[in-house]
């Protein structure tokens, strides 16, 4: 994946809750309203970048998408951006507002350092809202993950349970991804809106962006 750039978000706030809740809602209907906009879907170069990604490591596009694309998807339809907690709205709001998959961890929960790699034969990961059953990781597929645990299966499309960012959170780490095709710029700038916009609107919030 030459020319690959990805965004990192670290920071904590006092609490994972909103402390300019009408600022966000004001923001969500705009992004809500421009995503209508972005038309035909799987040609926005971001989007196109991205099928192009999973298909390169064995996973179909049009069944198992980036999760920029499902949450677009989902705005097109008309169903408002999913209400999870104060954290993971905001990057939800910048993943839809920059077109590009963003997800994280409570950092808390992660064990030593995060690499993104291809997964081992034999894997397995507890999904994101599961409470016992292991999914099985597909060999070849690109993963993060830490010392110990898969946090995301395919890249960017399901997050693990262990290290979710709950509404405990109190520090994290966030990925903006980029895939190859994506100028470094987009996705360093939407990690800096990330980083902005979580101070702004998360209470006691104190984040710092990098690629």
């Amino acid at each position: 994946f030459a020319g690959l750039a990805i965004g990192i978000v670290e920071g904590e706030c006092t609490a994972n809750s909103f402390s300019n809740l009408e600022e966000f809602a004001k923001q969500k209907i705009a992004v809500q309203n421009n995503a209508q906009a972005i038309t035909p879907l799987a040609e926005h170069p971001h989007i196109a970048a991205w099928r192009k990604a999973f298909k390169a490591f064995g996973a179909d596009p049009t069944k198992t998408r980036s999760s920029a694309e499902a949450i677009i998807r989902r705005l097109q339809k008309g169903e408002a951006l999913p209400s999870i907690n104060a954290i993971v709205d905001v990057y939800n709001l910048i993943s839809a507002r920059h077109v590009l998959p963003v997800g994280g961890q409570d950092s808390q929960n992660v064990t030593g350092s995060v690499t993104l790699r291809f997964a081992a034969a034999g894997e397995t990961f507890l999904p994101l809202g599961a409470s016992e059953l292991l999914h099985k990781i597909d060999e070849g597929e690109v993963v993060y993950a830490d010392e110990q645990k898969i946090l995301c299966s395919k890249w960017n499309y399901r997050d693990c349970e262990p290290a979710k960012i709950s509404n405990a959170t109190t520090k994290f780490v966030l990925f903006v991804d980029g895939a190859p095709g994506i100028e470094k710029q987009k996705v360093e700038a939407a990690a800096n809106d990330l980083a902005a916009t979580l101070e702004k609107l998360v209470s006691g919030c104190k984040a710092s962006s990098r690629i």
